[in-house]
């Protein structure tokens, strides 16, 4: 919530090693990499995500909006 991408990231990833089926750090995860340019990584998340639960609507919406993220002009 302070505006620092990086070090959230740092944290959530901290937080993934301790925990790495928790789909609320995945998603913070996938979340603060797409926002930081990172969709590749966001992906990555995402699919763990789908792996854990592939039948939820949210997820594949995620990967969606990171896709499009990717294709819009920088």
């Amino acid at each position: 919530s302070s505006g620092d991408v990086r070090r959230g990231l740092a944290v959530l990833e901290g937080a993934l090693t301790r925990r790495p089926n928790d789909v609320d750090v995945l998603m913070a995860l996938a979340q603060f990499s797409a926002q930081a340019g990172r969709q590749d990584e966001a992906l990555r998340y995402v699919g763990r995500l789908q792996k854990i639960d592939p039948q939820n609507p949210q997820y594949r919406q995620l990967a969606t909006q990171i896709i499009g993220r990717q294709a819009a002009p920088q």
